[in-house]
């Protein structure tokens, strides 16, 4: 597990009560007006990542730029007033504990819908939910000391690259800044189905991603 998550394992449970907190508060919102679709919204977002493999939660830890965090950017291409259609991508760096100079890096695809599960209101909180399909593509890396007399021994850089796909859900909430941007929190869940441990594989390399994002539109 990460660094960050490992200190507070409470992290999704206080998303949770805050999405219900926020929820309760559109009770004094009023609804705006009808606004323009954008053409499409660009979105960026940080998590910080829970694997469902245990081995991955005690032997890795996630670490990206020095911070125990994943990144995503997105593009959504509105439908309606509720409705959108998205493809992101999504980066994942875990260093192995047990050694050094060993890692797993993941880069996902994700393209899917978002749904607004209410409707807006002026400065006012709004729930939303995701899904999508999961195209991945893990690479496990390291450096390896080699000899060939027993002796002298000299450093060696291997890899393997593992793919899979699996979907993805989420919930998030959301809350404009402005007429054209909004700030979000979000949890969303990770599944894969192929590249087994039985065959050598890499197995169910998902996990539980919980962080905040930021979404700009443009017309």
């Amino acid at each position: 597990m990460s660094l960050f998550f490992s200190k507070q394992p409470s992290a999704v449970l206080l998303l949770l009560a805050f999405l219900s907190l926020a929820s309760n508060h559109k009770v004094k919102a009023q609804p705006t007006e009808t606004q323009p679709l954008a053409q499409f919204h660009i979105i960026v977002e940080a998590d910080g990542f829970i694997p469902f493999n245990q081995s991955y939660r005690i032997n890795y830890e996630s670490k990206l730029i020095g911070l125990p965090i994943e990144l995503a950017l997105a593009v959504d291409f509105p439908i309606n007033q509720t409705l959108a259609s998205a493809i992101g991508v999504r980066y994942r760096r875990r260093s192995a504990l047990f050694i050094s100079n060993f890692t797993i890096t993941s880069l996902e695809i994700d393209p899917g819908v978002r749904v607004y599960l209410e409707k807006e209101r002026s400065h006012d909180f709004r729930l939303f939910g995701s899904a999508g399909l999961l195209l991945a593509r893990s690479t496990v890396s390291g450096i390896l000391d080699e000899t060939n007399d027993g002796n002298s021994t000299e450093s060696r850089t291997v890899s393997k690259e593992y793919f899979n796909i699996g979907i993805a859900l989420g919930l998030g909430i959301e809350y404009p800044i402005s007429s054209v941007s909004a700030m979000f929190a979000g949890l969303r869940i990770g599944l894969y189905f192929l590249d087994p441990v039985r065959t050598g594989g890499l197995g169910n390399a998902g996990g539980v991603s919980v962080g905040l994002g930021y979404k700009i539109a443009l017309y």
